[in-house]
């Protein structure tokens, strides 16, 4: 790929791996996930140039001064995972 930079993409990828170990979403509250998932949507809508689902994740009515900020990233977080299980399931790969 063009212009493609492997120092760049691992230190990224060293930052999203520190950030999923500080923020857990898999050990969210379940009270400030039913909060969360009452408040905010999430729905697959169109595909990208190579025909993967595109995932949108709407949180306009999720307040962090009621949640945190903290367990909104986790929940996001938790939701984009949850996301990706799904598209990994219909397309048939892991």
């Amino acid at each position: 790929m063009k212009g493609f930079k492997i120092k760049k993409s691992m230190e990224s990828f060293k930052k999203f791996i520190e950030f999923r170990i500080k923020n857990k979403p898999g050990e969210i509250d379940p009270k400030i996930r039913e909060l969360c998932e009452n408040n905010s949507r999430a729905w697959f809508h169109f595909h990208d140039k190579e025909k993967r689902p595109c995932l949108i994740i709407k949180l306009k009515y999720l307040k962090h001064e009621v949640t945190g900020i903290d367990n909104m990233a986790k929940y996001a977080l938790w939701l984009i995972e949850k996301g990706r299980r799904v598209v990994l399931k219909k397309l048939g790969s892991s």
